[in-house]
C-alpha cells in the first residue's frame, strides 16, 4: 500500500506539472451535407476541405479547446433520393441521407425549397505514448493511453436554391455515443506500458462513459462548373463528454468534385 500510494502521488505530481498527456475526445464539427440529392443512382462526389474539432480532455485541469484537421469524403447516390457518404478527418463517419421533398439536385430549380434527413455512425480511435525521461525524478516515468469513441448522428437539413449555381442550406443535428479506454503508467522507461500489468511499478486505469452533442450549421454551396463546387459553412457544436461540456463555433471550407 505504501508503494502504491507513492506511485499515485508521483503520477499526480506529473499531472499538475504539465508532464502528463491526458486522454481527450475530438468530435468533428464540419457537416457539408446539403438538402438536394440526385434522383438517379451512381452519381459520385469526392471532396476535400477543412474541419474543426471540439476537444474535451479527461483531466479537468486540462482546458477544452478547438482543433483543426483535413477532411476527405466520398458520396454515391442510390436512386430515389438516397445517398450514402463516407468521410474521414481523424474519425470515421459513414451515413445515409434521404431527400424528403423538393426538386432533386440535377434540376437545379431556382426558388426550390428542399428538406432532407440523415443518419450516420461515427467511430474514432486515439492513443498516445509519452515517456517523460527529461524529468528530474528517479526513476523516470512512462505513460501510454488509448481510447475508442463512437456515436450516432441524426440530422435534419433544409435548403433554398437562389439560382442554378447557388444553394443555401442549414440544419440541426444530435449525437449520442460513448467512449472507453485505459491509461497504463510505469515508474520506469524500461517497462513497456503496452505490456505493463498491475504491480508496484505499473498501474492501469480504465475510464469510460456516455457522450452527447448537438448543434446547428449554415452553409452556401456555389457551383463553378457542373463538376466543381465550393462550399463554405459555419457550425455551432455543443458537446458533453467525461461529464464536461464545451461549445465551439467554427467556419470551414470544402472543395467538391462531381462525376
Amino acid at each position: 500500500m505504501k508503494k502504491a500510494g507513492i506511485f499515485l502521488l508521483f503520477v499526480n505530481c506529473l499531472i499538475l506539472s504539465g508532464c502528463y498527456s491526458t486522454p481527450e475526445v475530438k468530435p468533428r464539427m464540419a457537416r457539408f451535407d446539403s438538402s438536394e440529392v440526385n434522383s438517379e443512382a451512381f452519381n459520385f462526389k469526392l471532396s476535400v476541405g477543412s474541419d474543426s474539432s471540439n476537444q474535451i480532455p479527461l483531466a479537468e485541469i486540462e482546458k477544452t479547446d478547438k482543433g483543426s484537421s483535413l477532411r476527405l469524403s466520398a458520396a454515391m447516390t442510390l436512386g430515389n433520393g438516397f445517398e450514402i457518404k463516407y468521410s474521414n478527418s481523424g474519425e470515421d463517419k459513414i451515413g445515409i441521407k434521404y431527400q424528403l421533398f423538393g426538386a432533386p439536385l440535377e434540376q437545379k430549380a431556382a426558388g426550390n425549397v428542399s428538406l432532407a434527413t440523415s443518419l450516420s455512425y461515427i467511430r474514432s480511435e486515439r492513443d498516445d505514448y509519452n515517456p517523460s525521461s527529461s524529468l528530474s525524478v528517479n526513476p523516470a516515468f512512462s505513460q501510454w493511453w488509448e481510447l475508442e469513441q463512437q456515436a450516432l448522428d441524426v440530422a435534419l437539413i433544409s435548403g433554398y436554391r437562389f439560382n442554378e449555381r447557388l444553394l443555401m442550406y442549414g440544419g440541426l443535428f444530435y449525437q449520442d455515443g460513448d467512449v472507453e479506454g485505459e491509461i497504463r503508467s510505469a515508474l520506469s522507461t524500461e517497462v513497456s506500458p503496452q505490456r505493463c500489468t498491475e504491480s508496484d511499478i505499473c498501474q492501469i486505469e480504465y475510464f469510460g462513459g456516455d457522450g452527447k452533442g448537438y448543434g446547428a450549421n449554415l452553409g452556401l454551396e456555389y457551383e463553378f462548373t457542373s463538376w466543381f463546387v465550393v462550399a463554405a459553412e459555419v457550425v455551432y457544436h455543443h458537446a458533453k463528454w467525461f461529464d464536461r461540456t464545451n461549445s465551439e463555433t467554427a467556419a470551414n471550407l470544402n472543395l467538391e468534385f462531381r462525376f
